[in-house]
């Protein structure tokens, strides 16, 4: 048998029979032995102190019983004579009897005379006013027969007391009944000291908690199994106490008793708990040093010579050293490996250092920017086409945040959302400024699962797309140059003669609808030619007028406008406007023209399709941006039209009933607003359509 196994076999065997002993010993046999006891003996003291408690009721039930079957009291229940009062009632008659609370009540349940006293001050209290609200639920206001008597616990005035109640009848317990007499003792500090006294023990007595009062006493009634049972719980200082709930006349908990000992039984156990490890500690100090000397005979000495000559080679660094052990076992086996390994480690680090160098050398001259940042965004990796094409200053950012720096701090949200959507990889196209001017950038993202790395290759591409736009706006302007002349002369020559009738018949003495109405056309005539405007000037930068405006009221004036169209269509439009959404800086007439062009062709889109719709109308800010969403149910965009639906005089309309026009002046109006407009479809699943305006900063908010 080899050494290891031997070794294995024999530490194997010496601790299972060393766990087991100790386990068995100080938790099943001692320690929860005497945990057990300890309990036994809290439950009994709760239980010796219940006891005690119906004791002390008794007690106070005979002495009623006494009261109630006495000649006098029989008397006094029917004539209501002063002298039984002045000779019987005095308050060392409450001091003697150990009674803080006596009523006399006729057969009617009113009461004939009551009196309370204090016994711990002697003196004599108010009776509660609502004495009888109190009594009354436990039925010791109706009459009670003559063989009949209540005792038990009730609340005055959130105080309990022990009552009993009997009625009242000569001294031969003949009747008829004078009525009920009521006894009753106060729960106050000098009965919960004599029950301590009488039972040797500290208790302690709890109201019941109110809500969200007292965490501990809520948990502790929670807890109990059924009313009545112990709650068992350790306390600070080395003592442990029983809690047990009493309950009132009706079966309902009235208070808590608390009754804390010291946990000497505990105590005992952990000292003989402590004693068996101090006998298991001295046999397993013997074990060891016996086990030591052998280890270090067969094993420990070789192993010291091996460690000390790989030690040496590691510290020089020096792949080409070797080690050299006698023997034929496991240990001369083991350096014989530790020798192969130490060869292929030398041949692989030569090569790993060619492959380095070599990677080192195309990334650092690659015109691609490359960003690697681990699963906290922390730079591992960067090459300075990416520090040229954000203008860093700074040569190297290895360890650094990507969102603490400047340039880099933008892409920390799509690398987040990169993450986040658990792909491997993915390209998008992001548009940043970068020092004033408007920037382009492909940029691939690539996941490394194993270690959650994250890789960016980014190709600045604004030079291009600004050649491509140039190119787009040359063809627009050709296109629309063309256009232009039989749009001025078709549209708005028709546009100003309705707006100048529309003027005249304003001006006539006419019904205020009427004159609602010709305001309407005026407006929308005049909108329609700002569209002309708008349409011949497309293909040139002409400055629009800006100023802080209410996307919320563009959209209700829009959808105002809209609305017999609507409900022409079988149309729904639900609406989802922030109420806080904050102006913008924009020109009111242009974007009244993108939303309408966006409602148009989704109303279009859904009555094609079956003839009615839902179209839901959305507005939230962020942090920077204010986001409109259209949302239609109509048949949606295929994938293959949905990259080109922005594109100048593209339409799947039929010929005559659509330019092209619409959503690409959109974009052009939403892009001169420094903003975004961008689409997501599935077939047959509707469209969305969405609108990001940057929020200019103003923090005014709409009315």
């Amino acid at each position: 048998m080899s050494i290891v196994r031997r070794t294995v076999i024999m530490v194997i065997l010496i601790t299972l029979v060393l766990f087991s002993i100790l386990y068995l010993l100080s938790n099943i046999i001692y320690i929860k032995g005497f945990n057990d006891l300890e309990k036994k003996t809290v439950r009994r003291d709760v239980g010796r102190v219940t006891d005690a408690l119906m004791v002390r009721l008794n007690a106070l039930a005979t002495f009623c019983q006494d009261w109630a079957s006495w000649d006098d009291t029989y008397y006094f229940a029917r004539d209501h004579n002063q002298t039984y009062i002045e000779r019987n009632l005095m308050d060392k008659t409450f001091l003697s009897a150990d009674v803080s609370l006596l009523l006399f009540l006729d057969t009617a349940g009113n009461m004939i005379y009551g009196k309370a006293y204090d016994i711990v001050n002697e003196q004599a209290i108010p009776l509660p006013a609502d004495l009888n609200e109190l009594l009354s639920p436990a039925g010791l206001l109706q009459p009670l027969s003559p063989q009949a008597g209540l005792s038990g616990i009730i609340l005055i005035s959130g105080q309990p007391a022990l009552i009993a109640a009997r009625p009242i009848l000569t001294s031969l317990d003949e009747g008829p009944s004078g009525g009920t007499l009521i006894a009753g003792r106060f729960l106050d500090a000098g009965v919960i000291g004599n029950l301590a006294k009488t039972t040797s023990l500290s208790i302690t007595i709890f109201d019941l908690p109110e809500e969200n009062q007292n965490p501990e006493l809520q948990g502790i009634m929670a807890s109990a199994d059924y009313p009545g049972a112990v709650y068992i719980q350790t306390q600070e200082g080395n003592t442990i106490a029983g809690y047990t709930s009493v309950s009132d006349l009706n079966g309902n908990p009235a208070f808590i008793f608390k009754v804390t000992q010291p946990r000497d039984i505990h105590a005992q156990g952990i000292n003989a708990v402590a004693y068996l490890h101090t006998y298991l500690l001295i046999a397993s100090i013997v074990f060891c040093a016996v086990f030591i000397l052998l280890v270090r005979k067969l094993i420990l000495t070789r192993l010291t010579g091996l460690s000390k000559a790989v030690n040496a080679i590691g510290s020089k660094g020096d792949m080409s050293g070797r080690i050299a052990v006698g023997g034929k076992d496991e240990l001369s086996q083991l350096a014989h490996n530790i020798n192969g390994m130490l060869e292929s480690l030398e041949k692989s680090e030569t090569r790993r250092q060619s492959q380095r160098e070599l990677i080192r050398h195309i990334i650092a001259h690659t015109p691609v920017g490359i960003l690697a940042t681990d699963e906290s965004y922390n730079i591992i990796l960067f090459n300075d086409a990416l520090r040229v094409m954000f203008s860093m200053e700074v040569s190297s950012y290895i360890g650094k945040n990507v969102t603490d720096i400047p340039g880099l701090d933008m892409l920390a949200q799509e690398i987040k959302a990169f993450k986040e959507s658990g792909v491997t990889s993915t390209t998008r196209q992001l548009h940043y400024v970068l020092k004033g001017s408007n920037r382009t950038i492909i940029a691939g993202f690539n996941r490394l699962q194993e270690e959650e790395r994250y890789i960016l290759f980014l190709t600045d591409i604004s030079e291009e797309r600004a050649k491509q736009e140039s190119l787009y706006l040359t063809d627009r302007l050709a296109a629309i140059g063309e256009m232009a002349p039989g749009i001025a002369h078709e549209v708005n020559n028709p546009l100003t003669s309705v707006i100048g009738i529309s003027e005249m018949v304003a001006m006539q003495d006419l019904p205020e609808t009427i004159k609602e109405d010709m305001a309407i056309i005026k407006s929308e005539s005049l909108r329609a030619a700002e569209i002309v405007k708008n349409l011949l000037s497309f293909a040139r930068k002409n400055s629009s007028v800006k100023q802080p405006t209410a996307i919320n009221k563009i959209l209700q004036d829009v959808l105002r406008l809209r609305s017999f169209e609507h409900g022409a269509n079988n149309i729904t439009v639900s609406r989802e406007f922030d109420p806080e959404l904050p102006e913008i800086m924009a020109d009111s007439s242009q974007i009244q023209q993108v939303f309408i062009n966006i409602i148009l062709n989704a109303e279009q889109a859904m009555a094609a399709a079956h003839g009615r719709g839902t179209l839901k109308i959305k507005t939230e800010k962020t942090d920077d941006l204010v986001r409109i969403t259209f949302t239609d149910d109509g048949p949606g965009i295929e994938p293959r039209n949905l990259r080109r639906i922005f594109d100048p005089f593209f339409t799947t309309k039929e010929i005559g009933k659509g330019t092209g026009l619409g959503l690409s002046i959109s974009y052009g109006i939403v892009t001169e607003h420094k903003g975004r407009i961008y689409a997501t479809s599935e077939p047959g699943k509707g469209a969305t359509f969405v609108i990001e305006l940057p929020r200019g900063g103003d923090g005014q908010r709409e009315t």
